[in-house]
């Protein structure tokens, strides 16, 4: 089978730990509270409200990014995912043990996400030289194969139509 077009299986390793966080957090709330019930009932809460915060706290220009893009005001949605590309960058743990402080078991890492997402923004933009440097850059990543494989046929078609606008 060829390499590019094999999906990867979901990553387990990530999943395990969140829902092994989430027990733990359950299981200690339910052995200092008594009866039984208020114990889950404020673990699940308190799990909750540290997923929300820390997600809050460190996603908050990947959000207002994606908001801008589903807008279509690419111009702002750049200026977000390039602060959210600096701040991972900058604090790689962060995103690299992103399932331990923010909960979230994707695949891709939230640097990679934001390298996607200018590039998108640019193309959107009309800015094809830019895009196409973000998509290089996103693939040296070493992003999943279907990503990969999606993300050299759009430069490809940004090679055509910078070709077409010479």
């Amino acid at each position: 089978m060829d390499k590019i077009n094999r999906i990867r299986p979901r990553n387990r390793l990530y999943e395990s730990f969140v829902a092994a966080e989430a027990l733990v957090i359950v299981a200690v709330c339910c052995l200092l509270i008594k009866p039984l019930t208020n114990g889950l009932l404020v673990g699940c809460g308190l799990y909750l409200a540290l997923a929300n915060a820390l997600r809050g706290v460190f996603l908050q220009h990947h959000r207002r990014g994606i908001r801008h893009m589903g807008n279509r005001r690419f111009a702002e949605a750049i200026g977000h995912f390039s602060l959210s590309l600096a701040f991972f960058a900058k604090h790689t743990g962060i995103d690299k043990y992103r399932y331990v402080t923010m909960f979230a078991t994707s695949q891709l890492s939230y640097g990679q996400m934001a390298l996607f997402n200018l590039a998108n923004c640019y193309a959107g933009e009309g800015r094809f030289r830019e895009a196409k440097g973000a998509m290089e850059q996103f693939l040296q990543t070493g992003p999943p194969d279907t990503i990969a494989q999606e993300t050299l046929s759009m430069i490809a078609r940004i090679d055509e139509i910078m070709a077409h606008d010479a």
